[in-house]
């Protein structure tokens, strides 16, 4: 009996925690021009939301997170590439601000803010879920999938 309970609180805290979007249904976008711009390696996305990497295919790109972090897409991104919640996500860069190093990616809170960025900056990455790429594709914005290899 207390294992059916403590199962089912892992499944209700699960589905709450996820906001009913699935890791699958983040889709990763770009801008950048070229064919080598469809592609990138799990390392490389890692190291790039990280700041330890500012470049991809010798292109310097602009990082763009969505934010809250707690957001169902921020949550599942965060999970799914770079292996940390939320709160893990915000020590890392708090960390990083005290240490000098890396600078945080670039945020925005809504879609319509992602938009604008990604009409008005070059090279720049960022994810959405699948019911806002079906959006972005309906607005006719210039903006490719990103896949990840490895």
């Amino acid at each position: 009996m207390v294992l059916k309970l403590h199962l089912w609180v892992l499944i209700v805290f699960g589905l709450w925690a996820g906001m009913g979007l699935s890791a699958d249904e983040v889709v990763l976008i770009t801008n950048m021009q070229g064919g080598d711009a469809t592609f990138v390696s799990f390392k490389d996305l890692s190291n790039l939301y990280k700041g330890r990497k500012h470049s991809l295919s010798g292109t310097q790109v602009v990082v763009v997170n969505r934010q809250p972090y707690e957001s169902a897409v921020a949550y599942q991104f965060l999970r799914k590439f770079l292996g940390l919640d939320a709160e893990q996500y915000k020590l890392y860069w708090l960390r990083e601000s005290f240490r000098g190093g890396a600078e945080e990616p670039r945020a925005v809170h809504s879609l319509q803010e992602l938009i604008l960025l990604m009409q008005t900056t070059a090279n720049a990455i960022s994810y959405v879920s699948l019911e806002e790429w079906e959006k972005l594709r309906e607005a006719n914005l210039e903006v490719k999938k990103l896949n990840v290899d490895g």
